[in-house]
């Protein structure tokens, strides 16, 4: 070592992100929401790193929720998770599901991680250890949740068991 510095740094805030789901254990084939503010005018990549033990997939007919993405339908990879986009994303609120497959068990570092990038696959914003819904035992085999719809203001149908 010839020689050590320091310096002033600069703070780093995260894109604003929510994901939201059912936190059973073992529970198969759920909807997975993840909400997030984007903060800068770019962006057509969106991967999204889950803990260990998930299985997030957008490939199945019907897994992908576009939701608020804009353009058309996202092209998508299930391993690693990514959606690209036929348009870039403007500053705003943006959101999107997935089918997942929740653990039999919660891991230790329960986290997500969701990362927009340009077309030449720079980083534009991203939020890194965005904390996952606590994993309870329902104690019930093989369980199902499901809804009949999800409109804003109208009733819907839910199923548990």
């Amino acid at each position: 070592v010839i020689g050590w510095g320091e310096g002033l740094g600069f703070p780093i805030v995260q894109m604003d992100v929510r994901v939201a789901y059912a936190g059973v254990a073992n529970l198969q084939g759920t909807q997975i929401t993840f909400r997030f503010n984007l903060n800068v005018a770019a962006g057509n990549q969106i991967a999204v790193e889950p803990p260990l033990g998930y299985l997030l997939t957008c490939s199945s007919e019907g897994a992908l929720k576009q939701l608020s993405l804009p353009g058309g339908k996202p092209d998508c990879i299930d391993d690693p998770l990514v959606l690209m986009l036929d348009q870039s994303m403007t500053r705003g609120e943006y959101a999107f599901g997935l089918i997942t497959d929740i653990p039999a068990v919660q891991p230790t570092r329960n986290m997500f991680n969701l990362i927009i990038r340009d077309g030449e696959g720079r980083v534009v914003d991203a939020a890194y250890n965005v904390g996952g819904m606590q994993i309870a035992d329902s104690g019930v085999m093989d369980p199902v949740l499901s809804w009949s719809r999800s409109g804003a203001g109208e009733r819907t149908q839910i199923l548990f068991g």
